[in-house]
């Protein structure tokens, strides 16, 4: 999904910390930004958060991975950080259109713990006119060879209750009234992100004002389990992204870095 683009400098604004970066579409009309920021007790944590025009939509969200030998998901430092554009045409087997452009400007961030064993984690950060995208890499380095992610502390903050129209079922039916589904399922959308129960499919459509509403959804979902959705503990209007296995269990990935 990341595919390598051309280096462009992208000229910003003054940011609010030594470890703010800011990433813009091409439009200039979404805007991620992305820090590292203390949570509770744990310092350096990454954080992101995403604005349309600006209109905050996501608020500070965290970022991180579970691993089986020990979390990565603070005590960070940026050890570097690129910026890039590309913009490409790819022609689809199927589809509405017969080519369709992939235009974006990138930000991959890489970043090592403080203290040992001093293990690296890599995002990348994509702005598009039409939204924002992130991935996780686990780049080749001593000491991470082979791995277990166990989970995500992938979040998702929104900055209300907003309204969002959840199923949790595959193909699920939004009705909350439809006799196929009434009482086999929790409530269903339109309901508010506090009446979300865990196990929501995605995409999920959020309706952030009457007049913007966002999606969260994924993409390239390959040796990798699928996310689901539920709400976070402690943390009001955000939601946390699980990964989930055949039969509803937590999906554990096994890897050997480098692993996207």
């Amino acid at each position: 999904m990341f595919a390598a683009g051309v280096e462009a400098l992208i000229i910003l604004g003054a940011t609010s910390s030594a470890s703010a970066l800011e990433l813009k579409s091409p439009d200039g009309n979404v805007v991620i930004g992305f820090d590292l920021k203390t949570s509770g007790k744990a310092k350096g944590c990454p954080v992101y958060t995403v604005s349309f025009q600006g209109r905050p939509v996501l608020a500070d969200s965290r970022l991180g991975l579970e691993l089986r030998d020990g979390p990565l998901n603070s005590g960070f430092q940026i050890a570097d950080h690129q910026f890039s554009t590309s913009d490409t045409t790819w022609n689809p087997v199927l589809g509405e259109r017969q080519s369709i452009r992939n235009h974006y400007n990138q930000l991959v961030v890489d970043l090592q713990e403080t203290l040992p064993p001093h293990r690296r984690l890599q995002l990348a950060f994509r702005a598009y006119d039409e939204g924002g995208a992130f991935a996780y890499t686990l780049p080749a380095q001593d000491g991470l060879t082979n791995f277990v992610i166990q989970r995500e502390d992938t979040q998702f903050a929104f900055t209300g209750d907003h309204t969002a129209w959840a199923v949790y079922a595959a193909q699920g039916i939004y009705d909350p009234d439809d006799p196929r589904q009434k009482d086999k399922l929790p409530k269903r959308g339109p309901v508010a992100l506090s009446e979300l129960k865990p196990g929501v499919e995605r995409p999920l459509t959020v309706r952030v004002a009457d007049d913007l509403y966002a999606a969260i959804t994924e993409a390239r979902l390959v040796d990798y389990a699928r996310m689901k959705l539920r709400p976070a503990s402690g943390a009001i209007h955000t939601l946390e992204a699980f990964l989930d296995a055949e039969g509803g269990a937590n999906g554990e990935v096994t890897g050997q870095a480098p692993f996207s």
